[in-house]
């Protein structure tokens, strides 16, 4: 790899014989940029890469060192040398102060002035060399963590590994969040040439609707989807989008929708009974076989309504649904109704757990679900024990809701911040923060009262400002470092917030003949 030179002096014989009597290519470097002055020295790094700049001290509109502390904060890595007529130990030091690698003086030593860019090419090449084995391991590291959580759904679906806190403690760990109170299983197969166009088809659509997708189980024609979804609706306005583009030979298998991971066994079964169904979407319908003796099915939807109560923290409501859990269960068998309380605590802590509220912190580590409903000796005891449950979760729930959405805002804006430059899309913040889109633009617009999209317009529109306040900037250039690949655009969105065009803008920020 060659690097790329800025020489800066104002006498041309300088300029031409260092271009002339060094042996750049030898050295590993392109032919040297000149530039007379410190504007033409500015033109040139704005208009080029480049890797060293080798400056005079004396320049006639404007201090070479002035020019080099300039450089330093602009480039803080960028190797400087100076060339002198003085060899005053002030200019050195000065020099120095400014981070200057090598300080010559004129008439220039070509050896030593030779032996000095060779090494400072190795020291170039040693740092490339570290960019590319950090960014290899930062490569191999993600592929290596997709492979891991690629497994880790494999074994939850098939049992392998259990629900424990020890899990909950690993996704917190890293971040992985899983936000909704229903998961599901879904297993898509496509012949080859098509497999990978339409599983991102399918993921897309899933993601628009507002569901948290994971990927497990890949190979060449199928792949099986981890599903955390707000609710079964969300999953079927997805396949309203999906259905249509679909072509005849690929087939959809959809398990039922359960409260927690723990169940997950449970659906990749029916994923096997969902195959054999007729259909292009095949959904698992299950016989009258496999309701329960009693006569209690969870499609009646009461743990659902009582999950939505307590997510809007509607006790009235919560109180009403609890009301008719009561009247269904209290004619059960024990056994059923201990089966009903387990499910309905695993289904509300999956959903109240991200706030940090569990049954461990309520009730303390050895806590048993299932030990206190057999404490629980008749359906009333049972009954005015969830209705404290549930008005303990309402209350901490409703203190703790707003700092976790604080958060979850704090954290977007700190990535817009850092990454405004970039191509960022609602996806890519969602992908961020671990959340869904849908999840995102309406937990923003709810806590900052403005759209995503306009929130981000503003944090590129008002660096715009500040860049287009230098009257050394570009337009073009600054567009570029705001995220806009269009001149055009930019324009367009700058007038439309500020009133003026950039050019405009940069008129009254530096005057004509600046801009």
């Amino acid at each position: 790899m060659s690097y790329s030179v800025l020489l800066v002096d104002d006498d041309q014989r300088i300029r031409m014989g260092l271009a002339k009597h060094i042996n750049w290519g030898r050295l590993g470097y392109n032919s040297p940029i000149l530039a007379a002055d410190v504007s033409q020295a500015r033109q040139a790094l704005l208009a080029n890469r480049v890797d060293i700049l080798v400056t005079d001290i004396r320049l006639p509109d404007e201090s070479g060192l002035e020019f080099c502390r300039q450089v330093r904060s602009m480039y803080p890595d960028m190797p400087i040398f100076i060339l002198s007529a003085f060899s005053d130990f002030e200019y050195a030091r000065e020099a120095i102060r400014f981070g200057v690698k090598h300080y010559f003086t004129k008439p220039t030593d070509l050896q030593a002035f030779s032996s000095a860019m060779a090494s400072t090419r190795d020291e170039l090449d040693q740092k490339r060399r570290t960019r590319e084995r950090q960014s290899a391991l930062e490569k191999r590291y993600s592929r290596a963590y997709r492979f891991l959580l690629s497994h880790l759904w494999a074994d939850l679906a098939r049992g392998v590994i259990r629900e424990d806190d020890s899990l909950h403690a690993f996704f917190e760990e890293n971040h992985i969040v899983l936000p909704y109170p229903c998961f599901s299983l879904m297993k898509l197969q496509a012949p080859p040439n098509i497999m990978h166009a339409e599983q991102s088809l399918l993921r897309d659509s899933l993601e628009d609707a507002g569901c948290i997708v994971h990927h497990f189980s890949r190979t060449e024609n199928s792949v099986c989807f981890l599903l955390n979804v707000p609710d079964e609706t969300s999953v079927e306005n997805a396949l309203k989008d999906f259905t249509p583009k679909a072509a005849p030979e690929i087939q959809l298998c959809i398990s039922s929708f359960v409260p927690s991971l723990s169940q997950l066994p449970k659906c990749m079964t029916q994923l096997q009974h969902a195959a054999e169904a007729s259909g292009q979407i095949r959904r698992y319908s299950p016989s009258s076989s496999e309701s329960t003796s009693d006569g209690f099915s969870s499609e009646s939807g009461l743990e659902r309504e009582l999950l939505d109560a307590v997510s809007t923290n509607d006790e009235k409501k919560a109180k009403e649904t609890l009301e008719q859990l009561y009247r269904l269960y209290v004619h059960l068998s024990p056994d059923a109704r201990c089966d009903i309380f387990v499910q309905l605590l695993a289904r509300l802590q999956q959903y109240t757990r991200r706030f940090g509220v569990t049954l461990s912190s309520l009730y303390g580590s050895d806590f048993s679900a299932s030990r206190t409903a057999q404490q629980l000796l008749s359906p009333l005891q049972m009954d005015l024990w969830l209705q404290e449950h549930i008005r303990r979760l309402l209350s901490l729930l409703h203190q703790s809701h707003d700092s976790y959405s604080t958060h979850i805002i704090n954290e977007i804006r700190k990535y817009i911040s850092a990454h405004f430059s970039e191509d960022i899309t609602l996806s890519s913040v969602a992908q961020a923060v671990h959340l869904s889109p849908y999840y995102v633009s309406k937990m923003f617009k709810k806590v900052t009262g403005e759209k995503f999209i306009d929130y981000l317009t503003s944090v590129r529109m008002e660096k715009a400002m500040e860049l287009l306040s230098s009257c050394d900037s570009r337009i073009y250039e600054v567009a570029e470092r705001v995220g806009y690949k269009s001149t055009k655009h930019f324009s367009q969105v700058f007038r439309t917030y500020t009133g003026k065009t950039p050019f405009e803008y940069k008129k009254s920020a530096c005057g004509n003949d600046e801009a």
